[in-house]
Parts: structure tokens; C-alpha cells; sequence
């Protein structure tokens, strides 16, 4: 509601100052016929000169309208980069849920009584880890990269939880590991 207030505020003024120039402009030519009706040197003088300014007038009127416009298209395009960013950070949460997947999957898969320190077992669920929290830096980076942008407390708030919570989760599966054996 409040964009399209200010799309509307933008071309309501834009007009406005087309029209408040244009009356000017017809009053002055009207105002240099009046007093100069019976000389035509004199009128076609003052209609150049009234042109003149008139081209003035407008081009500085078409700077002040496009300044006016410039700030919706900058807030447009920094909303862009802003959505953009946020995908990035949708896709970087969910590369982590399918490492914390794919890491799950694989202990449930360990069968049951077998010690967890086994080299093989232990270096894949040290490789899975490294892997999820490699990507959490990213997702925490990204975030990080989301909040300069938006200024949010509450998304910077959230991204030092979950930052926080991939390292108990790390911690919490080592833990698993070295009781196991």
C-alpha cells in the first residue's frame, strides 16, 4: 500500500508541476498579448523570450520530476539485490538440512553395538560434519550479507543462533561418537 502511495505521491507531483508551468506560461503569453496587442515586434520579442524561458523552465522542471522518480527506481533496485540475496540465503539453509540429512541418514544406518570410532565410520562422520559446517559459514555469511542490507536486529539475532546451533549440533554428534566406543 505505502509503494503504490508513493508511485502515486511521484506521478501526482510530476503532473502537478507540468501543469502549475504550462498555467504559468499560458498567463504569461496571454499577460504579453494584452499589453503588446498593437505592436508586432513587441509581441514576437516577448513570445521569444517567453519561449525561451518556458524551455528553460521545463527542462529544469523534467530535472526536478526525474530526481523525484530516481529515488522509487533505487528503492526498487536495492529491493532486488535484498530478494536476491535472501534466495541465496534460502538456498544455503537448505544445502544445510540436506547435509544434517544426509548425516543422519548415514548413523542411522550404522548398524546397532557397532563402535563409532571405527577409521571408516569416524572419518565419514568427520568429513559430514566438515561439510555442514563449511556450508553453515556460508549460510552465516550470507545471512550476514542480508542483514548490512536490511538493517533487521531480529535476522541478526537469528543468524547467531543458528550459527550457534550448528556448532551444539557438531559437538552434540562428537559427543555421541566418543560415548558409542
Amino acid at each position: 500500500m505505502g509503494e503504490k502511495l508513493a508511485k502515486f505521491n511521484a506521478v501526482g507531483f510530476s503532473v502537478g508541476v507540468v501543469i502549475a508551468l504550462t498555467t504559468f506560461f499560458l498567463f504569461a503569453i496571454g499577460g504579453i498579448l494584452y499589453f503588446y496587442w498593437g505592436d508586432p515586434s513587441a509581441v514576437k520579442d516577448a513570445l521569444s523570450t517567453t519561449a525561451s524561458f518556458f524551455g528553460g523552465f521545463a527542462t529544469l522542471g523534467a530535472a526536478v520530476i526525474a530526481a523525484y522518480l530516481f529515488n522509487d527506481w533505487r528503492d526498487q533496485h536495492n529491493k532486488a539485490i535484498v530478494a536476491e540475496v535472501a534466495k541465496q540465503v534460502l538456498v544455503t539453509v537448505n544445502d544445510d538440512l540436506n547435509y544434517v540429512t544426509k548425516l543422519t541418514g548415514f548413523l542411522r544406518g550404522i548398524p546397532p553395538n557397532t563402535p563409532l570410532l571405527h577409521n571408516d565410520i569416524n572419518e565419514r562422520i568427520i568429513q559430514e560434519i566438515k561439510a555442514l559446517l563449511d556450508n553453515g559459514k556460508k549460510t552465516s555469511t550470507q545471512t550476514l550479507i542480508l542483514f548490512e542490507l536490511t538493517k533487521n536486529k531480529e535476522l541478526e539475532a537469528r543468524r547467531v543462533g543458528y550459527h550457534q546451533g550448528l556448532i551444539e549440533l557438531s559437538h552434540h554428534i562428537h559427543n555421541i561418537v566418543a560415548d558409542n566406543n
